[in-house]
């Protein structure tokens, strides 16, 4: 190649016929702000001695960076401003694996934005795609559904409606107390206590051929989630339902119903409304000074915790009533971010200082049968380490009243 020959070393126009030769080796072919800063000053160090750069061609050079810096600095913004807008979207893109290099595509919907490195990328499906690798996208499946607001007056109510089995068609009616709504990706829902259904057999990833089996099965669950085939005595049509196992009974023919709660209902299933209303708070004031037993839950319901307390008082929320429970008995696994397995000594330290005070604190405990953990906000009554866990007493724990599974006389 060939070089100045005054100064021996290569001209601006070399330097950048170099750099589109390399571009190959960059994941873009684009020169950005970086690149033009370092030819500007390359050509400076490198210019002729006997003939420089005029003050005019190198004050019009920073003209054009600064221009091309502010150009990209817009072009980011708009970037960002484009991804913020298709959260909630469907989109369709493109990824490539940084080990493999092979291609594949992802569809779903955006449910985040990330900048890394200065690059935009969205979140779909728990990947981080970027965004200029979008092909196709599409809100039809939000744009189809009714607004979900619609039906916040219907809390409280008794509903009826019908959950379904996509793949069969088939639908079961099914009615409970609306405790609150769900959105959902396709579509929403009421979320039901006390539905009463008719069960024609129990999902579970080990049947048995034990004749005491479902008796067995409901007995051990009871206030824990199941996943249950219920059926239309009528029609014969059989869904699978997810919910809390409130109650069940099993008559002489050996025949199951169950009630359940937290079951999910299409809103657009509904056919009929009653005018009955959730209990007024002074139902549950005989509560007071009894020991209780129930479940506190995680926010999507998938995992739960099962306690005892003292009832202390009641209290009325917007969408359902609460008993305040008193000497919640739990092992902390979680407190402030920091986790009792590897920021233990952090942990107690805390708890001594706050241990008795009548602030409130945030924690995750876990079951000590199921190993699940949930979030709980409570008072620090007391903590004592029992081989190595750290046992906490917790005061001042709402609990939905419809989360209680057993009322205990008063001691």
């Amino acid at each position: 190649m060939a070089v100045d020959q005054i100064s021996g070393q290569k001209t601006i126009e070399q330097i950048i016929q170099d750099t589109a030769n390399k571009s190959d080796k960059r994941n873009t072919g684009e020169l950005g702000k970086s690149d033009f800063l370092n030819l500007l000053v390359t050509q400076l160090r490198y210019q002729d001695p006997l003939n420089p750069v005029e003050d005019k061609e190198f004050i019009a050079q920073m003209a054009q960076f600064t221009s091309l810096e502010q150009m990209q600095n817009m072009n980011s913004t708009l970037t960002q401003a484009q991804g913020f807008s298709l959260i909630g979207k469907t989109v369709t893109a493109t990824v490539t694996d940084e080990t493999t290099k092979a291609i594949s595509t992802v569809e779903g919907s955006v449910t985040g934005v990330k900048m890394i490195s200065g690059k935009v990328y969205v979140v779909v499906n728990e990947r981080d795609v970027p965004i200029e690798n979008i092909s196709n996208v599409t809100d039809a499946a939000n744009t189809l559904k009714p607004d979900l607001s619609q039906y916040v007056g219907l809390i409280g109510s008794k509903v009826t409606g019908f959950v379904y089995d996509s793949s069969t068609g088939s639908l079961v009616p099914v009615s409970g107390m609306v405790k609150s709504l769900k959105m959902g990706a396709y579509e929403d829902y009421f979320v039901m206590d006390g539905v009463e259904v008719d069960v024609s057999r129990i999902v579970t990833d080990t049947p048995s051929a034990d004749p005491d089996f479902n008796k067995n099965y409901l007995n051990a669950n009871k206030g824990k989630e199941v996943t249950l085939e219920v059926v239309d005595r009528s029609s014969n049509a059989k869904v699978k339902v997810k919910g809390i196992l409130k109650d069940y009974s099993i008559g002489d023919d050996g025949k199951i119903k169950a009630v359940l709660d937290k079951v999910n209902v299409p809103v657009e299933s509904m056919t009929d409304v009653s005018g009955t209303r959730r209990p007024s708070i002074s139902t549950y004031t005989s509560l007071i000074d009894h020991q209780i037993k129930g479940s506190i839950y995680n926010g999507n319901m998938t995992n739960s915790v099962s306690i005892s307390g003292i009832v202390k008082s009641v209290k009325s929320g917007l969408y359902e009533d609460y008993a305040i429970v008193d000497g919640i008995r739990a092992e902390i696994v979680e407190l402030n971010g920091q986790s009792s397995s590897s920021d233990q000594n952090a942990i107690i330290d805390y708890l001594n200082q706050h241990q008795g005070e009548s602030g409130e604190i945030d924690v995750i405990i876990r079951d000590s049968v199921s190993g699940q953990r949930v979030a709980v906000k409570g008072t620090l009554a007391s903590y004592e380490n029992v081989d190595g866990k750290l046992i906490a007493v917790i005061n001042q724990v709402n609990l939905p009243v419809n989360d209680i599974t057993d009322v205990l006389p008063k001691s």
